[in-house]
């Protein structure tokens, strides 16, 4: 898991360290390093599998259900948003691992040791790697709303948005952590305060902005089917369920994984977490769950589960006429494609 108020830990126990033991009993806890080592595994090996069945099936479950022949503008999104789960998952499942050896940072000694500084790297690589997560969702987001709308992707601004702000921010939060040095970090809540904003803001660009760009999306897409089809019977209906589940799905997804830690942050900056132990403790332990399930999670309701092999995330199958088989939400009017073509996905397809 990851957080704000986690970045001190890497800290020597000094004046400049407002250390807890609440911190350094769940650093060396077994329990929740082992929950933390087993859902990362867990995520690395669904990630990996999915990733892999995809590539021998030559197919993408963008919406459960749809079968996607070929690769559309925002596979691309998706693709990378899976690569940074990936290192975030691989972050946590190497801190894990060599926390529950020993190797950490606590009982303090005189001087700052390769501990120390592992335990600084290996924050930085999480946090860099969640906040690029929450970026490439916030640009997922973005896109299908572009797309759908007949304007042209921003795809100039990736670099920046999810590569540029991630370093930013997460550069900025170690600054103010680490500085002037390991033996006399932490101190001031004013640099505890800049953290929690660079961790906290890109999070809430998502659930801010998103459910806004998956609700503009859904409505275009029914607009778009009542337009082409001069009706609006079960097929069609069908048609929009399926974008308005997906992107419920997606926007359910991440608020699970990452609400554990904004209740963290609110019992922490009110001070409750001396009359109220038992929550932290527990939200800890979501934490540690929760944070690396994401990349499972998110490949999961964007791609679906091999269909091959088995479908993990159902949907009722209805029997769709011709001409909607066909016609699936295209705005540009491309070709009419031949009877036996497979369905794609609506979302993507311009």
């Amino acid at each position: 898991m990851t957080s704000p108020e986690f970045t001190a830990i890497c800290c020597l126990k000094g004046a400049g360290r407002a250390d807890t033991e609440k911190e350094n009993e769940i650093m060396t806890s077994h329990i929740f390093n082992s929950m933390c080592l087993t859902s990362s595994t867990l995520s690395l090996i669904g990630v990996t599998y999915i990733l892999l069945s995809e590539k021998r099936s030559q197919t993408s479950l963008l919406v459960p259900g749809l079968m996607l022949p070929k690769p559309q503008p925002l596979n691309e999104v998706i693709r990378w948003l899976a690569v940074v789960d990936i290192l975030m998952a691989l972050g946590f499942f190497t801190r894990s691992i060599v926390w529950l050896l020993g190797e950490t940072p606590y009982p303090q000694i005189a001087s700052v040791t390769i501990k120390h500084e592992f335990c600084v790297a290996i924050t930085v690589w999480i946090e860099f790697f969640c906040i690029s997560s929450y970026m490439w969702n916030f640009t997922y987001g973005l896109d299908v709303f572009l797309v759908m709308h007949n304007r042209s992707r921003l795809k100039f601004l990736w670099p920046i948005l999810n590569l540029g702000i991630p370093g930013i921010l997460t550069g900025t939060g170690a600054f103010y952590i680490y500085y002037p040095s390991l033996s006399t970090c932490g101190g001031p809540s004013v640099k505890v305060v800049i953290n929690y904003i660079a961790y906290f803001l890109p999070m809430l660009l998502v659930i801010v902005c998103n459910p806004f760009f998956f609700t503009r999306t859904a409505k275009k897409v029914k607009t778009i089917v009542m337009r082409q089809h001069g009706r609006y019977s079960g097929a069609e209906q069908t048609v929009v369920h399926n974008a308005k589940r997906k992107f419920y799905l997606i926007i359910t997804v991440f608020i699970a994984c990452w609400f554990p830690n904004v209740i963290n942050a609110v019992l922490n900056a009110f001070k409750f977490s001396n009359s109220l132990g038992n929550a932290m403790w527990a939200m800890w332990v979501l934490k540690a769950i929760m944070n690396p399930l994401q990349g499972v999670l998110n490949c999961l309701v964007f791609r679906g589960w091999p269909r091959y092999h088995c479908n993990c995330i159902k949907q009722q199958q209805t029997t769709t006429p011709e001409d909607v088989r066909t016609t699936l939400i295209r705005i540009n009017t491309p070709p009419k494609p031949s009877v036996g073509q497979q369905e794609t996905d609506p979302l993507l397809t311009r």
